[in-house]
């Protein structure tokens, strides 16, 4: 699909030039350790260029900071830019855009929905879309680290009687009605919606690392595919385990998943899983990479197990709960019962949620 994504770009003349995808890890010294954008290495660009690009980039968003609760977040996930440098009255571009985007993967235009500041509604009134609301709110502001006021225009897809994000553009520089426009698509987002499924780890390119857990919750199913698959990417990165830097954020990751596998998946059973994976031959991953996350994973639970069986012998009972957690590590999943009644308001305010959670 991305294949055909690109062709039609270039064949309706909507962009010039392909920009070569980053390296997903960053050199020493950035803001951040991995890619995470792919606005990342285009923003002398727009000083200097006067053409139109795209741009195909995996990234790797906030390891260890995702509200993994939201379906919609990953923390690995293909994008896709569309960047036009030349200073102009971008509805017309933005329109042809979604033409595309509707034509390649399938989409109607009646369900696409509008949400943008308020300082671009003539841009989003030209867009010629039923549905859309505009706002002075924050979230609507854009950071870039580019001269000027740049907002958000973002488009949502009305599915299963909700909305889920697909696109967010962002008018770059406006003033008047002209600007630059920077983008970024969610392929993952809109190719679950193209495949007619619910989430996007029940598309058929997961079905490896789906089909054996298909009976557990949707939420467990997102959790323990998203965080194994972004583990495996970060080993093909030629990152291990350690306690500084990048390193320390792999360990923290793996330590996490063994948590939850531990304290909410009761169900799952991880070695099974994992040597299932190791079976077979459409799991694009480096078997060894597999087998070490396997092992780290069962150190994890041993370690939980050990400390589970020195909590009820009694051993920490002098110590309050927070000196447990921080001068000993003990997870405050021991201390801590899980709120359902709010997890389930924060899930309903999302404008896409899980099913059972």
């Amino acid at each position: 699909m991305k294949s055909k994504l690109r062709e039609r770009f270039f064949d309706e003349n909507l962009v010039n030039e392909e920009l070569e995808e980053s390296k997903i890890v960053r050199i020493s010294g950035s803001s951040s350790y991995f890619t995470y954008s792919p606005f990342l290495d285009t923003e002398l660009n727009f000083l200097e260029k006067d053409n139109k690009s795209i741009k195909f980039q995996r990234c790797i968003r906030y390891v260890n900071k995702l509200d993994l609760t939201n379906p919609l977040a990953i923390n690995y996930q293909e994008t896709c830019t569309i960047q036009n440098y030349h200073i102009e009255n971008q509805s017309k571009f933005i329109k042809s855009i979604l033409d595309v985007f509707c034509k390649t993967y399938k989409l109607s235009n009646q369900n696409l929905v509008v949400r943008a500041h308020s300082a671009v509604t003539d841009i989003v009134k030209d867009l010629n879309i039923k549905r859309y609301f505009l706002s002075e709110d924050c979230e609507f502001n854009a950071t870039l680290p580019l001269n000027g006021n740049h907002y958000y225009l973002k488009i949502f897809y009305r599915y299963f009687d909700q909305e889920v994000a697909i696109i967010n553009f962002v008018i770059v520089n406006l003033v008047g009605v002209e600007s630059q426009l920077d983008s970024i698509m969610y392929l993952e987002r809109i190719g679950f919606i193209n495949e007619g499924k619910r989430y996007i780890y029940e598309q058929n390119k997961y079905s490896p690392f789906y089909s054996s857990i298909k009976m557990l919750k949707d939420y467990q199913i997102h959790r323990i595919i998203n965080d194994t698959i972004t583990i495996l990417t970060i080993f093909e990165q030629n990152i291990m385990i350690g306690n500084k830097g990048v390193n320390s954020e792999l360990k923290r990751k793996i330590k996490g998943l063994a948590k939850f596998i531990f304290f909410n998946c009761s169900d799952f059973h991880y070695k099974e899983y994992y040597q299932n994976l190791l079976a077979l031959d459409d799991v694009h991953f480096n078997t060894d990479h597999i087998q070490l996350l396997m092992n780290e994973i069962d150190i994890q639970i041993r370690w939980i197990l050990k400390l589970e069986k020195e909590l009820k012998a009694g051993k920490y009972d002098k110590y309050e709960e927070e000196v447990l957690h921080d001068r000993f590590g003990i997870p405050e999943e021991f201390f801590l019962k899980d709120d359902k009644e709010k997890m389930y308001a924060k899930s309903r305010a999302m404008r896409y949620c899980f099913r059972d959670l």
